[in-house]
């Protein structure tokens, strides 16, 4: 791709207006990938479409030279200047519960950001497959790999099928959790707290004793987990739930000491109410109950969890660590 310094001498340089087409073209590529790092596919096609539509506007009326050369200059400063970019090229990932509603929009996120993605599923291989062939499709590596998240055994299996088939994770993270039907505490089946218990909390630490000592070894990494708001609400009917992620938060703030003088970080992101595609296919995604107990007014997209495990994956969140950070629309704000 021709260089940010190449532009600025052509745009200089040309009275052609074939030319300076074809430099436009260039910048509003340019322009769509730098807004791909931080946001959805869908917003930054609704960005580029109306940022294209006014400057063709002016574009057209800019008949003398000088007018076209301001016009391009402001939009190679605009596009390139600026924005910090979500980069995660290089590295490699795995996801736990990777075929899952939210799982799937993290691996997605993940290779768009440039990480290469491992995809753990627990039965749903079909899934799994197309889902790596998105990811292929974006021009990375992908692989799946099968594992009992609430088995150590399992857990360390799969880590070596990972090393063997896919290479060592530079990012980590723990996504899957075992649904139950939530009840009062008097009426909730003891199996359910063990079930949570296992899934959030002893799914994290098999992760975490299977893959870290490698970051530590190459002293850098990046964990991230998903909690819940509703580890911080505790509201009725979800016990067991707020027992395992309570209990996650625990392990999570400990192990952030521990590892983090070997430059690996862990934090935790913990998701409202959060609109999928089962929302979108039946169009639940408004929830006017809850909604208003939301100040921004309504419910958040997998799109958003994705966004901030991107962050946090990233070295633009390497002095962040043992943080809870709600994704909520302020339905949780932390006290201090």
């Amino acid at each position: 791709m021709i260089s940010h310094g190449k532009l600025y001498t052509i745009i200089y340089n040309t009275d052609n207006a074939l030319d300076m087409r074809v430099i436009f073209i260039i910048l509003c590529y340019k322009l769509c990938q730098i807004l791909l790092t931080f946001s959805s596919r869908e917003q930054a096609c609704n960005w580029i479409s109306l940022a294209v539509n006014r400057i063709n506007t002016y574009y057209k009326g800019a008949n003398r030279k000088g007018e076209r050369r301001v016009l391009m200059y402001l939009l190679v400063n605009t596009s390139y200047k600026n924005y910090m970019k979500i980069n995660l090229e290089n590295k490699r990932a795995i996801v736990t519960g990777g075929t899952g509603q939210l799982g799937r929009r993290i691996v997605l996120s993940l290779a768009e950001c440039g990480a290469d993605v491992a995809i753990h599923y627990h039965s749903n291989q079909v899934k799994a497959e197309e889902l790596a062939a998105q990811v292929r499709s974006m021009g990375r590596e992908a692989g799946i790999f099968q594992a009992d998240i609430t088995k150590e055994q399992s857990i360390y299996a799969m880590r070596d099928k990972v090393y063997e088939e896919f290479g060592k994770p530079d990012i980590i993270v723990n996504n899957a959790v075992i649904q139950y039907q939530w009840k009062s505490v008097l009426e909730q089946d003891v199996s359910d707290y063990y079930t949570q218990f296992e899934s959030c909390v002893m799914h994290n630490v098999y992760m975490n004793k299977a893959f870290v000592p490698h970051m530590i070894e190459q002293k850098y990494g990046r964990i991230v987990v998903i909690n819940t708001e509703c580890a911080a609400l505790a509201d009725p009917y979800q016990s067991a739930y707020v027992a395992g992620k309570r209990g996650l938060d625990g392990v999570v703030r400990c192990l952030a000491k521990e590892i983090g003088p070997y430059n690996v970080t862990i934090n935790q992101v913990a998701p409202g109410w959060t609109i999928s595609d089962n929302d979108r296919a039946k169009s639940q995604e408004v929830q006017p109950e809850y909604d208003k107990t939301v100040p921004l007014g309504h419910r958040g997209t997998d799109q958003d969890i994705a966004n901030m495990v991107c962050f946090l994956a990233s070295d633009l969140a390497a002095f962040t660590t043992g943080a809870y950070i709600p994704v909520s629309g302020g339905k949780v704000m932390p006290a201090i």
